[in-house]
């Protein structure tokens, strides 16, 4: 399943994914049987759940940018790993630290960017004139270690096109 097939899933819509070992898709569509709950810190996070041939089958978990999960990564990486749970994540420093994968915003080229806007305003244009900028440079890390722990295989396709693979 690709990224973008499991963000869809994630926003509610079906998605088609082929098993390993059968030619033929099959329709998945999210549920949302169950919730996890890390022991660290007490969270409930939700997993997506898919329904394959009647069984419920967790796939994985998809953590969206917020600042309280950035603080508190560690247990929440830990409770993933602990419950084999593939996750997604939207910043490098979940790879860098464990996670399985990351993609988002190259923060970096933000701020490079942010000075430039700094700049024309300190010449003397309205920030009110100025163009909302959005995020243009998006960065993926691989955890290859994390990957093996999980029992997945990476292809070396989506390897080649990682900015960073951690091996």
């Amino acid at each position: 399943m690709s990224v973008s097939q499991l963000e869809h899933a994630a926003a509610g819509g079906t998605t088609t994914c082929s098993q390993s070992g059968s030619r033929s898709g099959k329709q998945l569509a999210p549920q949302s049987k169950g919730t996890k709950t890390t022991k660290a810190l007490g969270l409930t996070v939700p997993l997506i759940m898919e329904m394959m041939a009647g069984e419920a089958i967790e796939i994985g978990l998809v953590a969206i940018g917020d600042s309280l999960l950035v603080s508190h990564r560690k247990p929440i990486i830990l409770a993933a790993a602990e419950n084999k749970v593939p996750a997604i994540y939207f910043h490098a420093v979940f790879a860098r630290d464990g996670g399985l994968l990351s993609y988002g915003p190259d923060n970096a080229d933000i701020f490079r960017r942010a000075a430039s806007y700094v700049d024309r305003i300190l010449r003397g244009a309205s920030p009110a004139e100025l163009p909302v900028q959005v995020p243009i440079k998006f960065e993926t890390v691989i955890n290859l270690k994390t990957a093996k722990a999980l029992g997945l295989t990476v292809p070396l396709t989506l390897q080649v096109a990682a900015t960073e693979v951690i091996e």
